[in-house]
């Protein structure tokens, strides 16, 4: 991945009434931790010299000198005039050579100074970021006073801006807004495009302001860009995770249609079947035929009750385990219940 292609990543969709501006940071005016106010006098990106006044919410502030992406609206304080009210911010990569020096300079990436951000900067241009990121030997053998120590340091702390800007920018891309896709970001780290493509239900129950509808919505938003169905993608799990007895029980029933199903070969009836794929269970393999589905499935049980009258319940009880279980379990409980029902 070219460092450029992710220095600007685009806003996807911005609520009615946003509006989103770019600016570098001249100085952090104010940032409480504890409630998160924070005040940001920046430079905005347009005329030389204009400058502005943001004020928001920020769980940590962007420090000076960079350049950040914002996503607010305007508005006018009584006392302190006209000042952007922040719902989003996001950090960018520079391009200009005055910026990259900027940034640089700023301390927002740990073990470069003033100095070494100028002699970085005269040393390759405006490919610095680029180098610095992918080329740590030349950085360190062109500048003087970066051991390669340093400049592998520096280059892992480049890479890990830049995926994090490519993450946020895929999370807008379906649809979430900039606040909640650096929650989601904050809360699984760069593994969030992982958790989205294999289980994206989880998120309803673990992050605040994702109901399973919007959960659901962003499943479904996802399978239709990447062509794919829930049922066939793939699991970390691998033909070990499989429950034998389970597997040889849908052998028995299948015989009669299957007949020339070979119990012997689970890994070829799996295959055979679409379940196991580049040696790894898919979600349907897992559900079916895997050991502790739960672990990697929260929601995936059922869940039945008796019920004295609409309103009153006088049994619950949850079954867990593969489908074939919850299946098995859900009906020995409707079978005992009938036959109570039918002794009294």
């Amino acid at each position: 991945m070219n460092a450029r292609q992710t220095e600007n990543p685009k806003p996807a969709s911005v609520a009615q009434g946003l509006e989103v501006i770019r600016a570098v940071v001249r100085r952090v005016t104010f940032h409480e931790p504890s409630t998160r106010y924070t005040v940001l006098r920046l430079e905005l990106d347009g005329p030389a010299g204009s400058q502005a006044t943001a004020v928001g919410r920020l769980d940590e502030p962007p420090r000076a000198g960079e350049m950040v992406q914002l996503v607010g609206r305007w508005q006018v304080h009584p006392t302190y005039g006209r000042q952007f009210q922040v719902e989003a911010l996001q950090p960018l990569l520079p391009s200009t050579l005055q910026g990259i020096e900027r940034f640089l300079a700023s301390g927002a990436i740990k073990g470069v100074g003033p100095v070494t951000a100028r002699r970085i900067v005269e040393a390759f241009g405006d490919r610095a970021l680029e180098v610095l990121a992918e080329q740590p030997e030349e950085v360190a053998r062109r500048v003087a006073g970066l051991s390669l120590a340093k400049a592998q340091a520096i280059a892992r702390q480049l890479v890990d801006k830049r995926e994090k800007g490519a993450v946020l920018a895929w999370l807008q891309g379906l649809g979430l807004g900039p606040a909640l896709a650096r929650r989601l970001l904050q809360r699984y780290g760069l593994s969030v495009s992982q958790v989205v493509r294999s289980d994206p239900y989880r998120l309803a129950l673990e992050v605040g302001g994702i109901g399973f509808r919007r959960a659901d919505e962003l499943a479904r938003q996802f399978l239709t860009r990447s062509g794919q169905t829930w049922d066939s993608l793939l699991t970390p799990y691998g033909i070990e995770r499989v429950q034998p007895e389970t597997l040889t029980t849908f052998v028995q029933l299948a015989r009669p249609r299957l007949p020339y199903i070979d119990p012997d070969q689970p890994q070829l009836i799996l295959e055979n079947l679409g379940l196991l794929r580049e040696g790894r269970l898919t979600n349907a393999g897992l559900l079916l035929f895997g050991r502790r589905p739960q672990e990697r499935f929260v929601q995936a049980r059922v869940r039945i009750g008796v019920f004295r009258s609409p309103t009153e319940v006088v049994d619950t009880h949850e079954f867990e385990g593969t489908l074939w279980e919850q299946l098995n379990g859900a009906m020995e409980r409707f079978r005992c219940a009938s036959r109570s029902k039918s002794l009294t």
